[in-house]
């Protein structure tokens, strides 16, 4: 009885491993299908979102979805897009080069504000300097957009304060 059990083990056993290789087996010949369908099927997603983020102008995510989609292209495919991306690449130089601009005259306002306060009042980052500082930038500001005014209004402008206070 005991050895009947064994045999018929070893038969299901056998049977079941043939089972499974036949299965491993069909799977893997249709391997390379599956990937090449899944491969298409991102590269139309990320040409998608590619073509997307440049409608909406959104150069950073342009930028980043044309890296991820570079490994996907043909170099025909590549240069059909080539014109687009010059086009991303120079809003992304202009961005920074006004973000370069801010920067740099926001710095150095700033910083010019900072010295002259403490160089004359012999503060330092304290509240009063903080307070000093703030006041002066504010006063400042007005000065500047008082005398924009004016020359607006000698060019037969309107200056905008005088518009705002009227209306």
């Amino acid at each position: 009885m005991i050895l009947e059990l064994r045999r018929r083990l070893r038969e299901i056993i056998g049977a079941g491993l043939l089972v499974t290789i036949a299965v491993v087996l069909f799977l893997f010949q249709r391997l390379p299908a599956e990937i090449e369908s899944r491969r298409v099927t991102h590269k139309r997603q990320l040409l998608d979102s590619w073509h997307d983020a440049v409608h909406r102008h959104d150069v950073d995510g342009s930028i980043e979805i044309l890296k991820r989609l570079d490994l996907y292209l043909t170099p025909a495919e590549a240069d059909s897009m080539q014109e687009t991306a010059r086009g991303v690449f120079k809003e992304k130089l202009s961005n920074l080069r006004t973000q370069f601009a801010i920067a740099v005259q926001d710095k150095a306002w700033n910083e010019a504000i900072k010295a002259i306060i403490k160089e004359v009042l012999h503060t330092s980052e304290s509240i009063t300097g903080l307070l000093t500082y703030a006041i002066l930038a504010t006063v400042i500001a007005v000065v500047v957009v008082m005398l924009l005014g004016r020359a607006a209004a000698r060019v037969g402008g309107e200056a905008a304060i005088a518009r705002e206070a009227e209306g």
